[in-house]
């Protein structure tokens, strides 16, 4: 008697189990229909260009050709950058890369504080023959 009693109550429990479990599906079924149609009516507007709003366009707009302006060169600023490289290849063990770097600061760069340091770091890097 008692072991169908709680059999009984085991099914029952089950039941309203499976039932909540299939509300639950059905409520995530719903929210994904609702979360599909509010992705297909989402229109996204393009910024305005120049106070003016532009319509959606179909493709990519057309590329434009790189600017005819060339940046002014500073050699001081070259030469540290080159230097600094040189610097970094020499904390990493590749002394061959760099020497060849201080040399082409020292030769380009001969009058910048740049090229005179690197000069410097050539002559501790190469004892003279």
């Amino acid at each position: 008697n008692n072991v169908r009693k709680v059999r009984r109550e085991g099914r029952d429990v089950l039941a309203e189990l499976t039932r909540k479990q299939k509300a639950l599906e059905q409520v995530r079924d719903q929210f994904d229909l609702q979360a599909k149609r509010a992705e297909r009516q989402f229109r996204w507007d393009p910024p305005a260009v120049d106070g003016v709003v532009t319509a959606e366009l179909d493709g990519f707009p057309v590329a434009t050709r790189p600017a005819d302006t060339k940046l002014p060169v500073d050699p001081e600023s070259e030469a540290r950058q080159r230097l600094d490289l040189a610097r970094m290849y020499l904390t990493h063990d590749m002394s061959r890369k760099a020497i060849g770097m201080l040399q082409d600061v020292v030769k380009q760069y001969p009058n910048t504080r740049s090229g005179r340091q690197a000069k410097g770091l050539l002559a501790a890097l190469m004892p003279p023959e």
